[in-house]
């Protein structure tokens, strides 16, 4: 198992690799396959956790990363806001 931590962007990244342990689509395909991605501790700063109450200039940049908009593809945006 793992521990994780970040800030802001990185904070809101470590809370989703910690709350989504054992579903698949969030596992990739690269760096060691012998090590777990289980993460038993997270340390979280300054974590943007409501994406869905961000301004729409920060919308606009999630959902770049995301790929979409929240009204293009709302199931994406309630995983990343709630993964579970």
């Amino acid at each position: 198992m793992s521990d994780t931590l970040g800030d802001s962007s990185g904070a809101q990244m470590a809370l989703l690799a910690g709350l989504t342990a054992g579903l698949s689509e969030f596992e990739g395909n690269g760096g060691d396959s012998g090590t777990s991605s289980n993460i038993q501790a997270i340390v979280a700063m300054a974590t943007p956790t409501d994406l869905l109450g961000l301004s729409e200039n920060n919308k606009l940049t999630v959902g770049t990363f995301l790929h979409a908009t929240p009204e293009e593809n709302s199931e994406r945006w309630r995983r990343w806001a709630h993964p579970q």
